[in-house]
């Protein structure tokens, strides 16, 4: 899900369906999803609980109003309040993912870092396709 002007950025990460939000609301577009990881929440998360299946799951990146009670009727399962943390082994993990291609990251941008500045300002503007990295040396 995303605006259309990041329909094949979307679709070359290997999304099976692109939604366009700004056509339709993805509540109408979207059902018996297994996995809700919703990086916008804010108070009308709540609406997107019916694009779940029984037992599906909700992953916020920020807080949102979920309404844990409607969750419960519905049969989701919430993960609101979690933490990631690494381990050694973790990272050894996500190592082999990245070196076999099976996990890409995407970047929208490299600055060096005495161009920081100029990245914020980047990341203000919003609508990135991936991370900005701040290159520490040559």
């Amino acid at each position: 899900v995303a605006s259309g002007q990041h329909e094949e950025f979307v679709l070359g990460l290997g999304a099976d369906r692109f939604v366009d939000y700004t056509k339709a609301p993805v509540e109408q577009e979207v059902r018996d999803a297994d996995l809700l990881f919703d990086n916008v929440a804010g108070p009308e998360a709540h609406r997107l609980l019916p694009v779940l299946r029984r037992g599906g799951r909700v992953v916020p990146a920020y807080l949102g109003d979920y309404r844990p009670e409607r969750a419960a009727e519905l049969g989701i399962v919430l993960h609101e309040g979690w933490q990631v943390r690494s381990s050694g082994s973790d990272l050894a993990d996500l190592a082999e993912l990245l070196a076999d291609g099976r996990v890409r990251v995407a970047l929208d941008s490299v600055y060096p870092l005495r161009e920081a500045a100029a990245a914020h300002r980047r990341g203000e503007l919003g609508h990135l396709q991936g991370k900005i990295v701040l290159r520490v040396a040559d």
